[in-house]
Formats: structure tokens, sequence, C-alpha cells
């Protein structure tokens, strides 16, 4: 079989949730599936270690999709022929884009749709695009990849697909979680904090990230508490939250807030295995990766009762409203002050991973490329 990929998102040190997803699956797929061709069809020069195994073709499709012209350009121009060319029998899409010019049968994975319910988090431009072309692409599917249950329901009843036409692939936790040698707190401590315990936040900081939310409760933290803690932000900064901004730039306790940015995997394992807990109030999650993360490094997460958080949570999350400051700031004053406590959600969030797996995922997606293969042979 001839399964042509969309992979323009795999970039080097450059994965975030979605290429994240892309990279732990294609790599288990390309292995799974040794006598299939895989076309990997990239925006950009491919990295030599995205190119999984021997059964796999990188071709390089024009031009960049870069804004919503040319992601139409691509899709609707550029992928059909390339479709067309390699003679696929299959187009799996990892990141939700589909081209409505072709026949040839195609799986989106439409990781959640966030852009309905709170178009406000994001550009003009990209809130009018996904919120035209997405609706199609889920119509245009011959079946539907998503990553929670909460997804499946909220993709079926807002965009009308049936619910047996969309299956369930979770993400997981990367290697690294397992294979990363412990280092002692105290050293990334010294380096991060000044030695001083901190809170956790990872993720690319944005509005539908709540950064107003974390800043609200942990000023609220540090004036209940009077503990020297401080905040890390680890990830990229966004910020498309004016009124965040402003409450950051009148921050009492603002210089107790840490942004490190864009950090390797190894080191994001180490800055969550010493940190005291994690905060994860988002307003919106199709999933929440970063719950996973925390549990596999072993510390407890406050997270907002929204979306899939729950889902992927379980009982091993402490939940809040994602508005509830007073409450987020009291959850954290909790784990400070009980140890106990702590230690309980610590071992739920061990049982509460057990539940995920790449390579369960990976089989999921599999049993769906062959049966929509198959389907399609017989028409």
């Amino acid at each position: 079989m001839n399964i042509a990929v969309n992979t323009r998102v795999l970039i080097k040190d450059k994965l975030e949730g979605i290429g994240k997803f892309k990279f732990e699956i294609l790599r288990r797929l390309v292995l799974l599936r040794p006598d299939d061709t895989f076309f990997f069809i990239f925006d950009h020069t491919p990295h030599p270690e995205f190119l999984f195994a021997p059964n796999v073709i990188p071709v390089r499709a024009f031009p960049p999709s870069k804004s919503p012209l040319l992601l139409d350009i691509y899709f609707e121009l550029a992928i059909p022929r390339i479709l067309r060319k390699v003679k696929a029998d299959v187009f799996f899409s990892p990141d939700g884009y589909l081209s409505l010019r072709t026949n040839v049968p195609s799986i989106p994975v439409i990781h959640d749709i966030n852009f309905v319910h709170h178009p406000a988090f994001l550009p003009p431009k990209w809130r009018k695009y996904y919120n035209s072309h997405f609706p199609k692409f889920a119509c245009k599917a011959a079946h539907i990849i998503t990553v929670s249950d909460f997804c499946k329901q909220d993709i079926s009843q807002t965009f009308q697909i049936p619910i047996e036409k969309i299956s369930i692939a979770e993400n997981s936790i990367s290697d690294e979680f397992t294979t990363t040698d412990v280092v002692d707190k105290e050293i990334i401590m010294a380096q991060y904090t000044g030695g001083k315990d901190y809170f956790v936040f990872v993720g690319a900081m944005h509005a539908r990230k709540n950064p107003l939310g974390m800043f609200r409760a942990f000023e609220g933290f540090k004036s209940k508490s009077k503990r020297d803690f401080k905040l890390l932000i680890v990830g990229e900064k966004k910020w498309s939250d004016p009124e965040a901004e402003k409450f950051f730039a009148s921050m009492a306790h603002q210089k107790d807030i840490i942004f490190t940015g864009r950090v390797s995997e190894v080191e994001k394992v180490h800055l969550l295995r010493s940190a005291t807990a994690m905060l994860f109030i988002s307003k919106f999650e199709g999933f929440g990766v970063p719950i996973l993360e925390a549990f596999a490094a072993g510390i407890p997460v406050i997270a907002a009762r929204n979306s899939a958080m729950p889902e992927v949570g379980g009982d091993a999350c402490l939940y809040a409203d994602a508005d509830d400051n007073e409450k987020v700031a009291d959850l954290m004053i909790q784990l400070c002050l009980q140890p106990e406590l702590r230690l309980s959600q610590i071992e739920k969030g061990k049982l509460q991973l057990e539940k995920f797996s790449w390579d369960r995922s990976t089989s999921i997606i599999s049993e769906v490329i062959t049966k929509v293969a198959e389907q399609h042979a017989k028409e």
C-alpha cells in the first residue's frame, strides 16, 4: 500500500504538541507496516531524523504553507498532484488539514476544535480559516482520528459527523521521561530559581493557556502563604492577551515569575522533576499532554475542570474552575502544607499514566488506515 502523509510540521527542534504527536505516531507506524511505502510530504527540506525507516520516501511540496492563502495553494494544488504522482491509496494528515480536490481517501487527526468555542484566542485570519475549512475537512474525511472522548463528542455534535466515523488515538509521553538521567534537584533550582522551590507551567504562553488566571492565582498564593516560591513558565512567550500583560506589569511578585523560553526535551524533564507541582489551568484543551508529563515526572497537577482535562487527569489532578483564582491559590497552599496530599496525588498520577500508550494509539491508527483502504478498494 502507498500511504501519503502530511508531515509539514515535522521541523527539527521545533516540535510543539501536534508535531510531537506526528513524531511519536509516525516513527512507530512505519515500523508497524514494513510492507507499505510511506511518502512523507514536507513543505521544507526534511531533516534526516524524520525519515524513520527504509520504507519512507520524502517528498518536497511547494509553497511553504505559512498563511491561510498559502495553505489553500498547498493543499488544493500541490497535494493533489503529489497524491496522483505517488499513486497514494490513503492520505493521512496528523495535523487535520486535508485537500478538498482529491479522491484519495483521507484520514485527518483533528486534535480539537477550540477555534469554534473560543475564536477570540486566534488572530482574525486564522480564526476565519479554521472555522471555514475544518467543517469541510471533517465532512471530506473517510474517517477522523481525534485524541480524547471529549473531542470525539465535540466534533460529532458540532460538525454533525456520525460518531462511528471518529476514532480515538490518545497522546502519551516522550521517551525522555524514562531515559533521561536523574539530575540533582538542588542543581536545577540553583540554575533557574536561585535555589527556591517553584511551581511550573509547560506550554506556549498565549490566551488559551490562561496566563491571566495563573498570574492571579500565583499572586494570591504569594500573598496568603508568604512563601518564597517561584513560578517557572517553560515554553515560548506568545501572549495575545492585553489583560494578562497589564496584570503582569502591575504584579507585586512579578520578579518571582521566571520565563525560560523553549528548552530541550531533556531539560524539560529535569525542570518538571524538580518542581513542587504543575499549574495547568487552561481555558480549553483537546487533551493536555503536560498533565501526563507531570505524572511521568512525579509531581502533582492543579488543572482546570473543563474540556478534556478531567478525562486525561482522572482523580490524579486537583481541580478548580479556570477562573477561580482563589481556589487555585488555596490548592497551591495545600500542596505546600500537606506532604501526604502531595504524595497521594503523585501515586495517583503514576496509575493514571498507565492508561496512555503511543504503541496502542499507533495500532488504532494503523487499523483505521487498513479499514479505509479496504473500503475504498471495494467502491
